[in-house]
């Protein structure tokens, strides 16, 4: 039966694509520790989904206007059995609560203009 399924389609389904502006990140929040999850941005927020989770619903938002980029790292000895191998530890700052985020270089440079690319204080919707 399934093979007629492949004939009659003319083969499986070709694979979804990406969605674009997500990606790998685990997180640590005080007190918690590290988390693995999936960031993914809007237009005003950076939000983050629990990787094994049914919810579509991010279990956080922060809003871009109040995230503010401290610097990255690489990972300590503990820290690289926590989070994704190859990634950096980046700083960030939400209202004043400091924020880890694990993720791959590249996506860190996309992340970083990202939030520079919002209008300036007093002339657009936010900073």
């Amino acid at each position: 039966m399934l093979f007629w399924l492949f004939v009659v389609w003319g083969g499986p389904p070709p694979p979804r694509p990406p969605t674009l502006g997500t990606f790998d990140a685990s997180i640590c929040l005080p007190p918690r520790g590290w988390q693995m999850g999936v960031c993914r941005y809007t237009d005003t927020h950076l939000e983050w989904l629990r990787l094994i989770s049914l919810s579509p619903i991010p279990s956080h938002r922060f809003l871009r206007s109040s995230l503010e980029i401290g610097g990255w790292r690489q990972p300590t000895e503990a820290e690289r059995a926590r989070v994704q191998p190859g990634a950096i530890i980046v700083t960030l700052e939400y209202q004043g609560t400091e924020i880890l985020v694990a993720m791959k270089y590249e996506v860190y440079t996309g992340l970083s203009s990202w939030l520079e690319a919002g209008p300036v204080i007093g002339i657009g919707t936010w900073r």
